[in-house]
């Protein structure tokens, strides 16, 4: 938890963070990203959000995305709605996070659009 809340701060005292340093923190803060519980969630995705600014690497978060809206459309099933209940929480919570500290809409972060099945639209 404390290591997450530090790191924004941390990458941004360094003038340029070393590019394997940026990957290895992507991997780890990604999978994170689906590990921790919900308390842990808040300083876990801006950790992730603040070394994918470092990296230029937005294509992750736009992937993370992607993977969460999928998760939220499988909970309309009906079939699946009650199974999936937390799972589509925590995606919703996870989407308004990733919303909230990373600028999907900046020109800098463009990447392909991705639907929510995947595929590049």
């Amino acid at each position: 938890l404390h290591v997450c809340e530090m790191l924004p701060e941390l990458l941004q005292l360094l003038d340029h963070p070393p590019g394997s340093l940026l990957e290895k923190l992507e991997c780890f803060l990604g999978a994170l990203v689906f590990r921790v519980p919900e308390s842990l969630l808040q300083g876990t995705i801006k950790a992730l959000c603040t070394t994918v600014t470092f990296s230029h690497n937005s294509q992750l978060l736009h992937e993370t995305l992607a993977r969460l809206c999928h998760m939220m459309s499988r909970g309309q099933d009906p079939e699946q709605a009650a199974r999936l209940v937390q799972q589509v929480y925590r995606s919703i919570l996870c989407a308004g996070l990733l919303c909230r500290y990373f600028d999907f809409e900046s020109p800098t972060h463009a990447v392909e659009a991705i639907s929510v099945d995947g595929e590049k639209i």
